[in-house]
């Protein structure tokens, strides 16, 4: 690791300097966690008050922030988040490399295609007819079951679990825990109990998909249940059987999108929103915090509430409540007076 002088920092962040410094630095830090010898960044503004407090030696901020006023070293920049991004990688520990191989403690199934430079790790364990591309990373106790396949480059981290024959593309990140082809919730109610109906589809995650800790793709009850290419999967999401999502998508924590949902490209799904079963999502379309979407979605809509409105009818409601809760403490003020 190698420290920073302004000059660099300066170089790095395309950025101006507020004032001159013999300042090094040699790590990156929140605002309220910084010392002399760290750099911080302002990414929202609501975060103002914290730089009277701060004690780090460089804070970057957005070329239109008004410096005056502080007595702080700033750095001046289009982008302080990037750029904070691009000093963070500098001052980042090496990068953990697994040397290609197989642990004597792996299991490793029969008919199974292995490619060059994999590494297998303790305990793993590779079913019968798996195939695992070059250049490859299953961690220790990951499942990879029967005849699924593995593309190029991807890396399944510790307990990360791959079922029958499900389809996983290249550079894809399964973090762990997660479930990549568990059976779709589908059950066929009756006065003698609930009888299961054969999930026996697949799900395929495409080119680049990173799927977070603890996330459940259920396969298909018949055909796939399609992650698109690039699409990024957050921690503790529930996605049912046939759902369907495009390229290059942001779906955030506790998310749930029930079966047979089809979502367009880039489309953002924020937390804890839900999507009921058989609807359509447009590309480009917002799903803000808690949202429950209950109908069809044109692309580049932006909606929120339960059930799931535009912003401004979502605003709109709102004000007509305060307006209804003014008008009943007028109304008993006024009975009260007639009384």
């Amino acid at each position: 690791m190698k420290a920073l002088k302004l000059s660099q920092i300066l170089a790095i962040s395309e950025g101006t300097a507020n004032r001159d410094s013999d300042v090094i630095i040699n790590e990156v830090s929140s605002l309220i966690d910084g010392n002399n010898h760290s750099i911080s960044f302002l990414g929202n503004r609501r975060y103002i008050s914290q730089i009277k407090d701060s004690k780090a030696g460089i804070i970057l901020v957005d070329n239109d922030f008004d410096t005056a006023g502080f007595d702080r070293l700033f750095v001046s920049c289009e982008d302080p988040s990037a750029s904070f991004t691009k000093i963070a990688d500098h001052f980042a520990p090496p990068i953990i490399e697994y040397t290609p191989g197989i642990d004597s403690t792996a299991h490793i199934g029969q008919n199974t295609t292995i490619g060059e430079n994999v590494y297998i790790g303790p305990g793993a364990i590779i079913m019968d007819g798996a195939s695992i591309d070059d250049n490859s990373v299953i961690c220790a106790n990951a499942y990879v079951g029967h005849h699924v396949t593995i593309g190029a480059y991807s890396i399944l981290y510790p307990n990360s679990a791959v079922r029958e024959r499900c389809e996983v593309g290249q550079r894809v990140i399964l973090h762990s825990s997660c479930v990549i082809g568990s059976d779709g919730f589908g059950f066929i109610p009756g006065k003698d109990g609930h009888k299961k109906i054969p999930q026996v589809g697949i799900v395929q995650l495409q080119d680049d998909v990173e799927v977070g800790s603890c996330t459940t793709i259920d396969r298909a009850r018949f055909g796939k249940t399609i992650i698109g290419e690039g699409t990024k999967l957050d921690n503790l999401i529930q996605i049912g059987h046939n759902v369907i999502i495009g390229k290059h998508c942001f779906i955030v924590s506790l998310v749930a999108i029930a079966g047979s949902v089809q979502i367009g490209n880039f489309v953002t799904i924020a937390g804890q929103a839900g999507i009921s079963g058989h609807l359509q999502i447009g590309d480009g379309c917002t799903i803000m915090g808690k949202a429950g979407v209950t109908r069809d979605l044109k692309p580049g809509e932006v909606v929120m509430g339960m059930p799931a409105t535009s912003r401004r009818e979502f605003i709109a409601d709102r004000i007509q409540l305060r307006k209804i809760s003014k008008l009943e403490k007028r109304l008993k003020e006024l009975e009260d007076k007639f009384k």
